[in-house]
């Protein structure tokens, strides 16, 4: 499964709210979570900004780990 689905799943957003928590489009979103679309250096920046955030509801979530995967 996609890195970026499977947080925004454990999250419990819809793509729409993913989109808005990352300040991006939906459509831009949706390319990058079906792999069309690579994930950008502003997107991991986001996410780096927002890991407190994201650790709140996903206490095992680690940028480290998710950027590794994502990149790779």
């Amino acid at each position: 499964m996609n890195k970026l689905r499977e947080l925004r799943q454990q999250l419990g957003y819809t793509q729409r709210e993913m989109s808005i928590f990352l300040n991006i489009s939906i459509s831009l979103y949706q390319k990058m979570e079906i792999g069309n679309k690579s994930i950008s250096k502003d997107t991991i920046k986001i996410l780096k900004e927002k890991e407190n955030i994201i650790k709140e509801r996903v206490p095992y979530f680690s940028y480290k780990f998710f950027l590794e995967d994502i990149i790779t």
